[in-house]
């Protein structure tokens, strides 16, 4: 799992961005993900564990 730091988090538009560690594109999660781990409370500045799938968008999330 890819490791980051949540720097969005918008529960009205349901979904989080993340920066990754080491720098690169912001990876997006949405709620289906953020439910499914029951991060409803995820912070921005809280550092996850995350999967990318085959469409960019991160697949599975956890607290790091």
């Amino acid at each position: 799992m890819a490791t980051g730091t949540v720097s969005v988090f918008n529960r009205d538009k349901l979904y989080a961005e993340i920066e990754p560690d080491g720098g690169g594109d912001l990876v997006t999660a949405f709620m289906q993900e953020i439910s499914a781990a029951r991060l409803h409370d995820l912070q921005v500045g809280e550092r996850v564990s995350y999967d990318v799938g085959s469409d960019g968008h991160v697949s599975r999330i956890s607290r790091a």
